[in-house]
């Protein structure tokens, strides 16, 4: 008769496993959203910065990179591939594969950094800012040492030595806008601890409206990487998919002065 009145109580104070697996999977969804915002949000700041800074973004000195590690009859394939859009299909693919890699880093941080949940308001501890810090740098660090030989490229035409250092601190201002969005939306997007003299029903209607400026600045991203995606595809790329012009079914040798086009690189 004890035994099973122990076993009532402990049937009592311990949760039910839909209960902790329903919330492992919901603070799993906010590391994979504060993920996809900080990829969102690097993505817009890499776009600024080809445009306006003539920088490459990391998606095309990977690509840069990819190409000299690949043999000829990879290349051609490739071209065949993604014909007639040979450069931004994979391009694009490219950046499609980074954000993702950006969203799931997300659980890697939550991870490291093992906060406990419920948070105590809306500031970073020292080991979110810490953690935020030795994630962004260790990328900016992995790309700057991978992309060494890459980095001195500039579409605004740098010295190369200049180049180098300007894509660098490139690659330092996109990881680090990553690192800091994703520990900020992170902590932002979990529970949170009841707050001495303030109603529930404030707090939750506090971190409800939280939630929905996450939101919203993903969705303001996205509209503004469709943006510089557009006009990265109108100012660099107009010539993607053209065929050289032919003269009674026979391609020129030479091709005439009025019909060459200016190519980015």
């Amino acid at each position: 008769m004890q035994h099973t009145d122990q076993s009532i109580k402990q049937d009592k104070q311990s949760p039910a496993p839909s209960a902790i697996n329903y919330s492992k999977l919901l603070i799993a969804l906010f590391a994979l959203g504060a993920g996809l915002l900080a990829s969102v949000m690097a993505v817009v700041l890499m776009g600024v910065l080809r445009l306006a800074a003539g920088i490459p973004t990391p998606v095309e000195l990977f690509g840069d990179f990819l190409l000299k590690h690949i043999s000829v009859d990879t290349f051609i394939r490739l071209l065949i591939t993604f014909s007639p859009n040979s450069k931004t299909a994979p391009l694009g693919l490219a950046l499609l594969g980074m954000i993702g890699l950006g969203t799931v880093l997300g659980l890697l941080y939550a991870v490291l950094v093992r906060v406990q949940i419920p948070v105590a308001g809306y500031q970073l501890t020292w080991r979110e800012c810490l953690t935020a810090l030795a994630f962004a740098e260790a990328m900016s660090l992995i790309a700057i040492v991978l992309f060494w030989d890459e980095l001195r490229q500039n579409f605004f035409g740098l010295p190369v030595d200049w180049a180098r250092f300007v894509t660098a601190l490139g690659l330092f201002a996109v990881f680090n806008l990553y690192g800091l969005t994703l520990s900020l939306a992170y902590h932002v997007l979990l529970p949170k601890q009841p707050t001495p003299g303030v109603a529930p029903a404030v707090q939750s209607r506090r971190l409800l409206l939280s939630r929905a400026g996450v939101a919203a600045l993903g969705m303001g991203g996205i509209a503004g990487t469709a943006g510089l995606i557009r006009s990265y595809l109108n100012n660099y790329t107009a010539y993607d998919g053209m065929k050289s012009a032919i003269h009674n079914n026979v391609t020129p040798p030479i091709t005439p002065n009025n019909e060459h086009y200016v190519v980015t690189q």
